[in-house]
Formats: C-alpha cells, sequence, structure tokens
C-alpha cells in the first residue's frame, strides 16, 4: 500500500461511485479522512452496507500491483494464479520509477472486514517478493 491515504479507499469508492443505480441511487463519496489503512477499509465497507451491499454473497474483487520489470509483473502474476486469480499484466498506464509494469489480479469471493485483511496481506505478500508495491483493492458494488 503506498503511504498516504490509502489508495484502495479512493478506487473502491469511485468504483462503488459508478456502479450505483442511476437516479436514486446511494450517493458513495471519497474517503478523504482516514489516517490508516484498516481505517479507509472500514469506510469503504461502511460505504458498502448504506448502498445495500449483501457482505454474504461473492463479488468481484480487484487487487492492484505495480512492479519495476516486465519480468518481475510476469513472476507475480504466475504466482498470483496458483492462488486463483485471473491475472492481467500490462505497462502501467501512469508509469512512475519502480513502478512500469501493473498488474490486476481479480477474483470473486466473500468481500468482509474478515476476509480483506487476510487476502490483502497475501496479494501485498506477492508483491513484495517481485519488489513491487501493492496498491489496494477495489470490490464490485453488486454481486
Amino acid at each position: 500500500m503506498r503511504r498516504g491515504l490509502p489508495v484502495s479507499a479512493l478506487l473502491a469508492l469511485v468504483f462503488l461511485g459508478a456502479c450505483s443505480s442511476g437516479g436514486g441511487g446511494q450517493q458513495i463519496t471519497t474517503v478523504t479522512n482516514a489516517k490508516t489503512t484498516a481505517e479507509a477499509d472500514q469506510k469503504i465497507f461502511e460505504q458498502l452496507r448504506a448502498a445495500g451491499a449483501d457482505l454474504t454473497k461473492p463479488r468481484t474483487l480487484n487487487h492492484y500491483l505495480y512492479f519495476p520489470s516486465e519480468e518481475a509483473a510476469r513472476s507475480a502474476a504466475e504466482r498470483l494464479r496458483l492462488l486463483g486469480y485471473t491475472v492481467d499484466v500490462h505497462v502501467s498506464p501512469k508509469p512512475t520509477p519502480g513502478q512500469a509494469w501493473s498488474v490486476v489480479a481479480t477474483k470473486v469471493t466473500v468481500v468482509n472486514p474478515e476476509t480483506i485483511k487476510p487476502g490483502g496481506a497475501i496479494v501485498g505478500s506477492v508483491a513484495a517478493k517481485g519488489r513491487g508495491v501493492y496498491d489496494g483493492w477495489e470490490p464490485a458494488a453488486t454481486p
């Protein structure tokens, strides 16, 4: 996770806002005052619940990782595939030093406070092994 406001909070809430129904749907706002990853995660779950999400049902979950090289990204992608993820490897859309390659790992799973921390830790360890950066998660608003 990058330092400062966890990008996961911003990504998740932007995604939720894009997926909420038009018109009278629940308004999803960006988390801007979270001091920790845990607090940002909690706020994401509060917004999911407020939008009527059933956190007992599996939904699509994306994890975002960045790597310094294509080789490191592809190696991490293979480890993630062995863990049951569908993986997309590509050049980062906005590369920064040490983060030229992007990996999006997707899995349909139950996403709730009890599952996101260990799941994020596993994906984060895959990023660390490849000298990469784990940049957070993004749930689908509906299963």
